[in-house]
Parts: structure tokens; C-alpha cells; sequence
């Protein structure tokens, strides 16, 4: 490990809130405050729980385990915990840290799934200097940029291509350009998957 560096629990690093927030107890509430669930934005009310940026972590239900970094003066529902990073750690490197792990693999529950902070607060993560955290979030920073874009040079890729299909072969649901339909049988052969027989 290098010099300075600790390994520390993340009940160690970061203080936990909770939310009581429904979504069925805001739904006539207007403001200018906005509330974050499991997708992502909800809607904006009169009031906050947080004025400092933090983090939130699904705890239960779909999508459980999600980390995410959340703006100053907005909350979350109440199927998502606060996570706040302590004094001397970036609120960034620990939310990638968070990230990096596998918190869904704390989960508990058959019905719907949840995952507790007493639970996963005991895994530990590598705790470098301050400087040195906002160094590392500086380069992940840049790499996930650079994702981010190859991303979107793929949705229009994949765009480009479906409507070259279409200027090609035409709608194939209104076949415009009345091309004889066949059902797949009659154009494919069709194979039912298996384990491959061993070789004697």
C-alpha cells in the first residue's frame, strides 16, 4: 500500500441519514426543491433534507445497491439511504469507491431486496489523503467522460444503421416496398440449444 493510505471501514468514512419520504405524500406538494427516487428525478417540492451535495444508495427494491452523487437542497425517498462522507474525504472518491463495489451482494430479503448499513458498512475501502483522492477523481473523471461520449457515438451508430435499414429494405411492419413475406421457418433452420456431447 502506498504511504499515507489506510484501509478503513465505510462506517468509518461516512455518516448514514434516512429518508421518510413517499412518493404517494408529495404527489400535490410544488416548489422548487427536487426529490431523487430509484430513477432518478421525481418532481421539486417546498421543502429539502439536505443543503450540502451527498450521496444516496438504493436500499431497497429494483436497482438495489445504486450509488449515486445528489445536488445540495434536494432529498431522496425514503427507498434510498444517505450516505455522507465524513471530514477530510471527497464526497467524489467515495462515491466511486462505493461504485466499485458490490453492494448488491449485502442484500437481504426473498420478497424485495434490501440492503442495510450495518451490513455493508463493515467492507472496507482504501482511505488515501485528501489530495490524493481528488487526484483519483480527477483521472476517473476523464475516463468516464470519455465513456460517456464513446456511449453516445453508439446510440447514433446504432441509429445511423436502423435507418439505413429503412432506407434499404423499408418498414418491414408496412412493407411498402411489398417484399414477399415468409415466415422464419421457411428461411432459417431452427435449433434447439444444449449441452454439446462430449468427444470420446
Amino acid at each position: 500500500m502506498k504511504t499515507g493510505w489506510e484501509i478503513k471501514k465505510i462506517k468509518d468514512i461516512c455518516d448514514k441519514a434516512s429518508s421518510n419520504i413517499a412518493m404517494n405524500k408529495i404527489t400535490d406538494i410544488d416548489g422548487i426543491y427536487p426529490v431523487y427516487g430509484a430513477s432518478g428525478f421525481v418532481q421539486n417540492v417546498d421543502f429539502f433534507h439536505r443543503d450540502t451535495p451527498y450521496i444516496g444508495i438504493v436500499k431497497d427494491g429494483a436497482g438495489v445497491g445504486r450509488v449515486n452523487v445528489y445536488p445540495a437542497y434536494s432529498s431522496l425517498l425514503g427507498t434510498l439511504q444517505y450516505i455522507l462522507p465524513k471530514e477530510g474525504n471527497s464526497i467524489n472518491y467515495v462515491a466511486y469507491a462505493l461504485k466499485s463495489l458490490n453492494l448488491a451482494s449485502s442484500v437481504t430479503g426473498a420478497t424485495i431486496p434490501h440492503i442495510y448499513f450495518k451490513d455493508y458498512g463493515e467492507i472496507t475501502l482504501p482511505g488515501p489523503p485528501l489530495p490524493e483522492q481528488e487526484r483519483i477523481v480527477s483521472e476517473l473523471d476523464l475516463i468516464s467522460g470519455v465513456i460517456e461520449k464513446k456511449k453516445q457515438q453508439l446510440k447514433e451508430l446504432d441509429s445511423l444503421a436502423q435507418s439505413v435499414f429503412y432506407e434499404m429494405f423499408g418498414n418491414p411492419v408496412e412493407n411498402e416496398k411489398g417484399w414477399d413475406v415468409k415466415k422464419l421457418g421457411e428461411v432459417c433452420v431452427i435449433e434447439r440449444g444444449g449441452s454439446p456431447r462430449p468427444i470420446s
